[in-house]
């Protein structure tokens, strides 16, 4: 038997529900950047201090751990020891005389992510062993996040020749039909390239592939500084021959130049509209 440990990650916090092998199942709620917090109700000196906090441990675990008093600056020091009864924490330096005051905030941390100082509350193990065995199961809202905002890697887009303004001009929805200037919606994609093929609509290959002119037009990807693509092929979803190969291309590309991330997923859902299985690929 192994724990089973199921993660949500957001932008500000980070839910881990967890069963250990006898099936008692408990939940932690940590800080996204890996990091829990806590207040100071007194100070015994000045590396000792008494605290208020809804960690839930089970047992010591915190020694190795950074702790930081928010909004003030400290030479940083580490955490020796906690005493769950007494919540009594105490440090492997002393901080100055001038911050130890009562009601402060601090955070403590490590050098691990958040889905993993989760796992470690929930298994109770400290940093300096290893995880037992466990099946963790890891949502985030990162992906979202990151194409809301428009961050991440530029992505080059390679669809069928004479389809390169599709997904630009979509399905000629408008919010506002009588407006006189209109504010396009910017792009998910930086470039778009050109791929000659095609397929017709009952899966037939009418073009095959010009293997040569697109591994030409890689390298000029590559070349302007590209490192992440997509693969959007008309009525792909009925015959799929294409995209394969051009995901085996990208995957032979990538071996012998290392540092290039092309995610692939086979099989979308079928979808009668290009543009709405375009726009599917980037959340895949």
């Amino acid at each position: 038997m192994k724990y089973e440990i199921y993660v949500d990650t957001g932008g500000t916090f980070t839910d881990c529900l967890g069963r250990d092998p006898e099936g008692n199942w408990s939940r932690r709620k940590v800080l996204s950047n890996g990091s829990l917090r806590g207040v100071v109700e007194s100070w015994i000196d000045q590396k000792t201090l008494m605290i208020r906090e809804n960690w839930d441990l089970q047992r010591d675990i915190l020694r190795g751990y950074q702790f930081q008093l928010l909004r003030h600056k400290h030479d940083i020091t580490f955490i020796q020891c906690f005493d769950l009864e007494q919540h009594i924490l105490r440090l492997t330096k002393e901080l100055p005389k001038s911050l130890c005051k009562q009601n402060m905030s601090f955070e403590i941390r490590s050098t691990e992510v958040a889905p993993v100082l989760g796992a470690r509350l929930i298994t109770n193990t400290p940093l300096d062993l290893d995880l037992p065995r466990l099946h963790m199961k890891l949502g985030s809202t990162w992906g979202t996040n990151a194409l809301l905002e428009r961050k991440g890697a530029d992505i080059v887009l390679f669809v069928t020749r004479g389809f390169r303004d599709i997904l630009e001009i979509g399905n000629q929805q408008r919010p506002d039909i009588f407006a006189l200037e209109v504010v396009k919606r910017e792009m998910l994609y930086r470039q778009v390239i050109e791929v000659e093929e095609r397929i017709d609509v009952t899966g037939n290959v009418i073009i095959p592939l010009n293997v040569k002119d697109f591994e030409k037009k890689l390298l000029k990807a590559r070349r302007k500084g590209f490192t992440s693509a997509a693969i959007c092929l008309l009525n792909s979803f009925m015959n799929p021959v294409h995209e394969i190969e051009l995901a085996g291309l990208f995957l032979d590309f990538i071996h012998h130049r290392p540092g290039i991330a092309v995610p692939f997923k086979q099989g979308a859902q079928r979808k009668d509209k290009y543009d709405d299985i375009g726009n599917s690929h980037w959340v895949k």
